[in-house]
Order: structure tokens, then sequence, then C-alpha cells
């Protein structure tokens, strides 16, 4: 089984590398199938495999968004310090879904990475999502018949051995993960200066799981 984990990686690793990242605001879409390996008696897919689902997502973002070829440049390495799953509705055997993974951080931190990852029915193209800020990406009015299965959040952090790897020095060699924070900023700006406009005060970070309030 471990050596079978390991080439299941290094597939997918090798796979994420000749993806190119999606547009500031969209998230990274992995379209996949139930595999035989990660069901259990019971017929669905088992609760511990959506992490480790969540984990190869992770990786075959890596080398399209620079932190691959970062990482092995600079022996760095991405702990992941906290991981928090929310489970909807079951996966059957040879189910198409979708993995839906955004990368990003919280206001006020310097050290922590978030990746947010969905698992969904396949549906509408990302064109019918837009970026709210801290929060998931939100369907766009209209709605949305997608399913929810499960939603995973990693709080990660970037190590060089024993040394931490703050945001200002991932930025530097990283263009998308610069990108993609640059641009939550700017949302969480543009939100501030509307909710002070009406006299409100701006809404607070989305919890885990609180993306399934928008779905069937």
């Amino acid at each position: 089984m471990v050596l079978f984990e390991t080439a299941r990686t290094m597939w997918h690793l090798g796979r994420g590398a000749a993806l190119k990242p999606p547009a500031l605001g969209r998230d990274w879409v992995w379209l996949t199938r139930t595999n035989p390996l990660d069901l259990d008696l019971l017929g669905h897919v088992n609760n511990s495999k959506y992490a480790t689902l969540a984990e190869l997502a992770r990786w075959r973002l890596t080398a399209p968004s620079g932190i691959l070829q970062a990482s092995i440049k600079n022996k760095w390495s991405f702990v992941v310090s906290e991981q928090a799953i929310a489970y909807k509705r079951s996966i059957l055997p040879s189910t198409r879904f979708e993995i839906r993974t955004r990368v990003h951080t919280e206001p006020g931190e310097n050290k922590w990475v978030y990746f947010d990852h969905d698992f969904v029915s396949p549906g509408a193209a990302d064109a019918e999502y837009r970026f709210d800020g801290d929060g998931p990406p939100l369907p766009l009015p209209g709605g949305d018949d997608r399913t929810l299965y499960c939603t995973v959040r990693a709080k990660c952090v970037l190590k060089q051995g024993r040394k931490t790897i703050y945001h200002d020095e991932l930025r530097q060699h990283s263009p998308y993960i610069d990108g993609a924070m640059a641009f939550a900023e700017e949302q969480r700006q543009l939100r501030s200066a509307a909710a002070a406009a009406v006299g409100v005060a701006p809404a607070g970070d989305e919890p885990l799981g609180a993306a399934s309030k928008l779905w069937p």
C-alpha cells in the first residue's frame, strides 16, 4: 500500500506539471472518478481517503504554482499543522466528481497558508464562480445544481529545516501565490470599503463547511 500511495503521488505530481494555473479568483479543478481502492466495506469512499485525495490535489498544483521548483531549490517542505473535514454526502462507486482547491491566507497572518478543498459533483464551468475575499468562491446569482460531498481545510506552514518560511519569501519564489495573495487582499479592502460606505462592519471569514449553505 505504501508503494501504491507513493506511485500515486508521483503520478499526480507529474500530471500537475503539465497544468497551467487558473486565473486569479478561480479554483484549481481536478475532475476524477472514484478509485476502487478508496472504497470501504460500505461501498462508498472511506472517510480517511478524503484527506488523501485532498493531499493529491495539493501535489497537483505545486509545479504550475511554482511551489515545487522553489521547494526543491531551497529545500522547503510544507507541513500540515491542522486539518478539518466536514462530511456532507457519500461518494459512491464509479462516481465522477471534482475536487476544487483554493490557496489563501488570513488577514494579519504572515506564516500560515490555507488550502480549501470542495468535493463536488461536476457542473458548470469556472465562469460561474466568483471569488469573495477571504471565504470560498460563491456561485453567481442563479444557483447551482451540484452536490457537495465534503469540504477539507488544511492549515500549512512552510519549513526549511527548523526555519519557518514566511509569506514574503514565498511570494518572491511563486508569482502565482504572490498574485493570489495580492488579489485576496484587494478583495478584502473592497469589501471593507463597501461595508464602511453603508455603515456596517465587514463580514468575517466563513467557517469550514459554510459553503454547504450555498448548495442543495
